[in-house]
């Protein structure tokens, strides 16, 4: 259990969504203007997290969810030997914990990448929720749908892609990822360490740094501190496609059974 003095409390107050950046990408989207403010009834204040601080860690108790309004986080899991895997990076719109649901602790840790916000809703206020909204069911449902076909696209492309292959798919996903919150797709802030980055693709830290330097020499990126430019989409896609027959970065099942 966490000290008192590290455990966040939310205080209840009444939140606009309307005017959050984040509406578009959190469960508000799928709500039409009467469910929006029932909605909105039921979130917690937005709270402020500082870089390098934890929103929760592995065994903590499971009271809430989160929606990330601001910023960026990562998700790692810790081995019994010390040694952490880096499962996820997260930017507006996404909702922490959503995987905790049903258990009573939380099964990672998620810390912040830089100053971020976050909006709460407890587990309790969140089943009476998806009572008086269905859709929002169905939303997370949806989210969790996706949450599992991403962990296999890691696999995949751990097990599957060389070194170059990875990190050229890791910098065009971040492009729609960023792009989906506002961001010009050509645009991508770094916020993740090149050592988190080389964590989450079962690299060396050297080897991504690496590649990032001659990706940058064969014109395909420019990197400058913590911001990457994509200068040419096309021959960074040809770098992060698997094979000639797969229309995505990743192998299809077909190349996987030959």
């Amino acid at each position: 259990m966490l000290p008192q003095s590290q455990i966040i409390h939310f205080a209840k107050k009444t939140i606009i969504c309307e005017e959050c950046g984040a509406k578009k990408l959190c469960f508000n989207h799928v709500l039409n203007t009467e469910q929006k403010k029932t909605f909105c009834t039921f979130i917690t204040n937005s709270h402020a997290f500082s870089k390098d601080q934890h929103l929760f860690r592995t065994g903590g108790a499971t009271e809430n969810l989160y929606i990330l309004k601001s910023g960026s986080a990562k998700s790692y899991l810790v081995f019994e030997n010390g040694d952490e895997q880096i499962i996820g990076f997260h930017f507006p719109g996404e909702v922490l914990g959503l995987d905790d649901l049903t258990n009573n602790q939380h099964a990672s840790s998620v810390v912040f990448l830089e100053d971020s916000n976050v909006c709460s809703i407890s587990t309790n206020s969140f089943d009476a929720l998806v009572n008086e909204i269905p859709q929002i069911q169905h939303e997370t449902i949806s989210r969790l749908n996706e949450k599992i076909g991403h962990a296999h696209e890691l696999l995949l492309m751990i097990n599957h892609l060389t070194a170059e292959q990875r990190v050229a798919a890791f910098i065009l996903e971040l492009s729609e990822r960023m792009n989906l919150i506002g961001f010009p797709k050509t645009s991508i802030k770094l916020n993740m360490s090149r050592p988190d980055i080389a964590n989450y693709l079962g690299l060396a830290s050297d080897t991504v740094s690496r590649l990032l330097k001659t990706f940058e020499r064969q014109s395909l990126i420019l990197v400058k501190n913590k911001n990457l430019e994509i200068i040419d989409f096309q021959k960074l896609r040809n770098c992060a496609t698997a094979c000639d027959k797969c229309p995505s970065v990743l192998l299809n099942k077909n190349c996987l059974t030959n």
